[in-house]
């Protein structure tokens, strides 16, 4: 189980959206939580909206793997 440092807490399971910004090796990198009562991710993007969103504010895009 891949844990969180930061929080010491599991990193959620997510194979709703392999494309996601956020998702590492099936997990959510971002969230605490992805229970949304059976409804999709409302903070879903794929890595090309993500990048494209920093390039808008001026952040450059490090892809981690």
């Amino acid at each position: 189980m891949s844990v969180d440092k930061r929080r010491n807490l599991p990193e959620p399971v997510c194979t709703a959206h392999t494309d996601c910004f956020g998702n590492r090796k099936s997990k959510c990198s971002v969230l605490w939580d992805n229970d949304f009562g059976g409804r999709d991710c409302p903070f879903y993007k794929n890595r090309e909206q993500y990048r494209d969103e920093l390039q808008e504010v001026g952040i450059r895009w490090k892809r981690e793997s």
